[in-house]
């Protein structure tokens, strides 16, 4: 009888080996698999969407190395794909970044001479590029959203700077140096939301960005129940009793050093949960209402001058408090330079959303531009 419970006990320890053998394949099976799908996502939509002619050009598909990559937020993963595409007439160097599967952004980092369109155009106006890129790209989604974009593109000036809102969507358009940028952010009542976007720029009568960040937000609630003024006295009282990470001098905080003046700017926007203090929902890309408020101090404390506060507009809590800090210089006299004479740097406002890009950008340029990005097995031609 031993023996055979032996055998039984042997025979689960191989069958459980084999199952995990099996796991681990099916992993690493799927991992490809979904690799591979992303690959040729990025193909379909530089064919169908930004019209190119792959039958005109050898496309080169780049990894990003597992060990460069980040993900979204910690929220949800991320992965950058690059595409070369080279023939004899022009060359495009191009960056694609997936979320979730889903396209977040297409950057043009480098072209050289005339793009070749599989549909040739003569048109250099920006508003009919992007009216039809939106087209392309509805049809290619399904998404009824990109058509409403793109109609609101109806009758607007390329040339000049405008801003328009039509229901909850706000677009701006901006010509500045050869650079024509379109903007869609959500809006409720002329507060919007820096992170609902879509963002397309162009240069030189062809695309140089595209940003979608639209379906990776969702609106939580349009509730406002905080003012203005009950959001500054908030923010006060909250730098009153703040951990300061420098020693202020004793009487910074009385009220006539510290008080509704040294208000430096206030805004109310719609925001996420990401680096806040608590998490409105599961879902910390989730958008609420939010007061944000800077505070400058009576003077420097070395680099820091201030502080910012943010407040849920709906629930009145505190959502973020972050000290101000400088990258320049303080001014003549440092520390004990006052910052009542108008001079002061402002209170810089990162809405959470920018700050991805800035380390996309920063992250682009050091792969991509600076260095040939490295061949993997999975690099083919199309």
């Amino acid at each position: 009888m031993p023996s055979k419970t032996k055998k039984i006990k042997l025979m689960m320890i191989i069958l459980l080996l084999v199952f995990s053998f099996v796991l681990v394949s099916l992993s690493e099976s799927f991992t490809a698999k979904a690799e591979a799908t992303l690959q040729e996502k990025g193909v379909s939509i530089i064919n169908n969407v930004l019209g190119l002619d792959l039958t005109k050009y050898t496309v080169t598909i780049n990894e990003i190395p597992a060990e460069q990559q980040i993900s979204y937020f910690d929220v949800l993963p991320m992965k950058d794909i690059g595409y070369d595409l080279t023939s004899g007439e022009s060359e495009l160097k191009t960056l694609f970044t997936f979320v979730d599967g889903n396209l977040e952004m297409i950057y043009v980092l480098e072209t050289e001479g005339q793009p070749i369109l599989t549909t040739p155009t003569t048109s250099i106006n920006a508003a009919e590029m992007a009216e039809d890129f939106l087209r392309n790209y509805q049809v290619y989604t399904a998404d009824s959203v990109y058509g409403e974009l793109k109609d609101m593109l109806v009758n607007v000036d390329a040339r000049e700077n405008a801003t328009k809102t039509f229901g909850n969507t706000q677009l701006e358009v901006s010509a500045v140096e050869g650079y024509t940028t379109f903007k869609w952010k959500y809006t409720f009542n002329g507060v919007t939301a820096p992170s609902k976007l879509v963002a397309l720029g162009f240069k030189n009568g062809f695309l140089k960005y595209f940003v979608d960040n639209w379906n990776l937000y969702r609106i939580g609630s349009t509730n406002i129940s905080l003012s203005k003024d009950e959001a500054v006295a908030i923010a006060l009282e909250t730098a009153r009793v703040y951990n300061w990470s420098v020693k202020l001098d004793a009487d910074t905080l009385d009220p006539e050093n510290f008080n509704e003046s040294n208000v430096r700017w206030t805004s109310l926007l719609f925001d996420d949960s990401v680096g806040a203090g608590n998490a409105r929902s599961e879902d910390i890309l989730t958008l609420y209402p939010v007061w944000r408020v800077g505070v400058a101090l009576d003077k420097w404390y070395g680099n820091m001058y201030g502080i910012e506060v943010d407040i849920w507009a709906d629930t009145k809590e505190v959502r973020r408090v972050q000290e101000a800090w400088s990258m320049m210089p303080p001014p003549e006299g440092s520390s004990s330079t006052p910052l009542d004479d108008g001079g002061e740097p402002p209170i810089p406002e990162f809405p959470s959303w920018i700050i991805l890009p800035l380390l996309i950008t920063a992250t682009l340029l050091i792969i991509i531009c600076n260095r040939k990005l490295p061949k993997t097995p999975n690099q083919q031609s199309y």
